[in-house]
């Protein structure tokens, strides 16, 4: 008889004890992975238009960029990144081809438009794209286009 009350005691702890173990693990699976949870970057967005001078070597190109953020965001730095079509970043000299790094800037949901330019002086098809800084990293922004120095 001893035997058997023990049983019960064990089948009526565990039915008292079941649901509530039930809620508190629904409950856990639930904050860990709902969208209240997840910290999302905020969206920058931005533009360039772009001229170049002259397509001969030495030629300026000029960048008028536009940049935003769906939310109040800073940042260290903004640029327009230049390669050649080999994928370097400067010339045989050393001079880079990406234009002056301006900022820092405090983005907001407000456009806010940056000019800037830089002399290429190698002829070549190049590609550029916006990219802003935080944190010491360069992030870059699609899309890209090219423009070529004769």
């Amino acid at each position: 008889m001893a035997v058997r009350q023990g049983w019960w005691n064990a089948v009526l702890i565990g039915i008292a004890v079941l649901p509530a173990a039930t809620m508190l693990l629904i409950e856990h699976a639930g904050s860990s992975s709902g969208a209240d949870d997840i910290d999302t970057a905020p969206a920058i967005v931005g533009s360039i238009v772009l001229h170049v001078t002259s397509t001969q070597p030495g030629g300026v190109v000029f960048a008028s960029v536009t940049i935003s953020a769906d939310r109040p965001v800073h940042v260290d730095g903004i640029r327009v990144d230049v390669h050649d079509a080999q994928g370097r970043d400067r010339d045989a000299a050393g001079r880079t081809f990406s234009l002056p790094a301006s900022g820092p800037l405090d983005l907001r949901a407000d456009a806010q438009t940056v000019t800037q330019a830089r002399q290429i002086r190698q002829p070549g098809t190049y590609s550029y794209v916006l990219a802003y800084r935080q944190n010491n990293t360069w992030t870059t922004l699609p899309p890209y286009d090219t423009f070529r120095i004769a």
